[in-house]
C-alpha cells in the first residue's frame, strides 16, 4: 500500500528569458496601439480641421403671397352675380343666411340687385359703397400688387 504521504512534483523552473517573453509581447502590443491611436488622431484632425469661417448658406424665401378673399353674406334673398378674373363663379339668387367666399384673384366683380339684402367683404373688410344701396350695383375690386 501506499503511504499517506504525498509527494510534490517538482516542475523545472522556466528560464528567465521565457518569463520575460509575455511581458515583452504585451509591451510591444501596447506600443503599436498607441502609435495607431496617434495616427488616427492626426488624420482626424486634418480631415476635420477648421479651414476658416464656414460659408453660411441662406436661401431667400419669398414671403407667402396672401390672396385677398371676396365674401358674400346673404341677409335676404337677392339676385347676385360674381366674376373673378373674367370667369363666372356665381350667378343666381343668394339666399338669406348664405355665406360664400372665393379667392379674389386680380379682378373681382360683384353685381347685386339690392345692397341692403347682402353684405360684401373684400380682404376681410366690409364694403359699403356710397349712394343708394337699394338700386342695382356692380362693385369691382382690383388687386394691383
Amino acid at each position: 500500500m501506499r503511504s499517506g504521504r504525498r509527494r510534490k512534483l517538482k516542475l523545472p523552473k522556466p528560464p528567465e528569458a521565457e518569463r520575460r517573453l509575455p511581458i515583452a509581447r504585451i509591451a510591444a502590443g501596447l506600443a503599436v496601439l498607441v502609435a495607431l491611436g496617434g495616427v488616427v488622431l492626426e488624420l482626424g484632425s486634418r480631415l476635420f480641421a477648421d479651414e476658416g469661417p464656414a460659408e453660411e448658406l441662406v436661401a431667400e424665401v419669398a414671403a407667402p403671397v396672401e390672396v385677398p378673399m371676396l365674401r358674400l353674406r346673404g341677409l335676404d334673398p337677392v339676385r347676385a352675380r360674381v366674376e373673378i378674373d373674367g370667369e363666372l363663379v356665381f350667378s343666381g339668387t343668394l339666399q338669406g343666411g348664405a355665406d360664400l367666399s372665393w379667392p379674389a384673384g386680380r379682378l373681382a366683380a360683384v353685381e347685386l340687385d339690392d345692397l341692403t339684402r347682402a353684405e360684401v367683404h373684400y380682404d376681410g373688410e366690409r364694403i359699403e359703397p356710397l349712394g343708394s344701396l337699394s338700386t342695382p350695383r356692380r362693385l369691382e375690386f382690383v388687386d394691383d400688387l
